[in-house]
């Protein structure tokens, strides 16, 4: 169930390491556009979260675990 929050991060972001979602600030990092983009993110994944949380809980276990995005052994 788990693996759900960063599979769909990683789905409509392109990524899940805070490094490669903030590459564009690194030379303007309190900048505004990071701070909303930061925003937004957390915002999502908290989001889906919530999702998760009230869901049916066997049909959300039941769900396939989904590309290993944080590149986790079996």
């Amino acid at each position: 169930m788990f693996n759900q929050i960063p599979c769909r991060i990683a789905e409509k972001y392109g990524a899940t390491l805070c490094r490669e979602l903030t590459e564009q600030w690194q030379d303007a990092w309190l900048c505004r556009e990071h701070a909303v983009s930061c925003r937004e993110l957390i915002t999502d994944a908290a989001g889906i979260a919530a999702e998760l949380i009230l869901a049916d809980r066997d049909m959300v276990a039941s769900a396939p675990f989904g590309r290993n995005v944080e590149r986790l052994s079996e």
